[in-house]
């Protein structure tokens, strides 16, 4: 209110970070039921916080205290859907988990040899490290091992006596180029959802777009990442999904001309979520209306009030904080 921003903050973005999660977790006695949850230790000051609310301000005032709404992250948030799939049971025990750690290993101790790792560089293979937390660096360590595997293989011989890897088998390369497969959707979303980039009309065609690409991928029957691409489905829908229940990000989408309404699957939503967009403007624009209205109606009132002081001549002058004190001598 001090800043004149009130209702122009609608909605606040933070990480899933459970400590982010409690900031917004904030409710009045009162305004919401007896449902509401409350901590026992701290009801007497919660009722007492609430009767001075009660007396000093009205309820828009006391809306406009509370926190503005939280949205989670959606960047963040779809880095945890490649987390909880590579979490689940049936992915954790996969042949494709075992084979990504493979390929891990296999880029450490070439990276390590002295021998192995020159050759490399003298025929132009380039080995990128993956960082153990990032898995869009592991998928990108994985196409630098695919782009040459023969000569990976060679480097691996190198090592001689000090090797402790195997050489990649044609079965761990198909495994691999199915991990990409299914990956590479989910890296190029990322760059779609940067910090850099407007992201709001993004974030309806990317889960949408997500949903397709694994669509397709099981459709062609993949003979190893099957469970992984169904653990990603899985996690995209219960993660990504409540983001298209908002109807900023609804409206966001078909207003970006790169996207109108093509990202919608089907001539049935676009029927709905048209009449959505309608609704939000209207209201929207008979908010605006009413505040501009009522705005005006206190300037009209602020003047009126100012004519009738000076006419009265009781305009008092403001007070100072040395008031008390008698006028400095000459």
């Amino acid at each position: 209110m001090k800043f004149g921003i009130r209702g122009k903050v609608r909605r606040v973005v933070a990480d899933n970070a459970s400590l982010m999660v409690r900031a917004f977790d904030v409710y009045l006695p009162g305004l919401y039921g007896d449902e509401v949850r409350s901590e026992s230790s701290g009801e007497n000051e919660n009722e007492d916080a609430l009767d001075i609310l009660e007396e000093e301000l009205d309820l828009d005032e006391v809306l406009a205290l509370l926190p503005p709404e939280r949205s989670t992250c959606f960047a963040h948030t779809q880095q945890l859907c490649i987390r909880d799939a590579f979490n689940d049971f049936s992915v954790r025990n996969s042949a494709a988990a075992t084979v990504i750690h493979k390929c891990y290993s296999i880029v450490a101790a070439i990276r390590r040899s002295t021998v192995a790792a020159p050759f490399l560089e003298k025929i132009g293979v380039a080995l990128q490290s993956a960082n153990a937390t990032r898995w869009n660096s592991q998928l990108t360590m994985i196409k630098s091992v695919l782009k040459d595997t023969s000569g990976v293989n060679s480097a691996i011989r190198l090592l001689g006596t000090k090797k402790t890897v195997e050489e990649l088998k044609g079965v761990e390369m198909t495994i691999l180029k199915e991990v990409v497969q299914v990956l590479e959707p989910f890296q190029e979303a990322m760059s779609q959802v940067g910090e850099n980039i407007v992201t709001l009309s993004c974030i309806a065609p990317v889960v949408f777009g997500l949903e397709h690409s694994l669509e397709l991928f099981i459709e062609n029957k993949p003979l190893y990442c099957f469970k992984l691409a169904n653990a990603l489905q899985s996690s995209v829908k219960k993660r990504l999904h409540p983001f298209l229940e908002r109807i900023d990000v609804i409206a966001a989408a078909a207003m970006d001309p790169r996207f109108k309404l093509a990202w919608i699957p089907c001539e049935e939503l676009q029927k709905e979520n048209i009449s959505k967009i309608v609704d939000l403007i209207i209201a929207e624009s008979t908010k605006d209306y009413k505040e501009k209205v009522q705005k005006e109606e206190i300037q009209e009132n602020e003047l009126s009030m100012s004519i009738n002081q000076d006419k009265d001549g009781i305009i008092a002058k403001r007070p100072r904080l040395f008031a008390y004190m008698p006028p400095p001598g000459p």
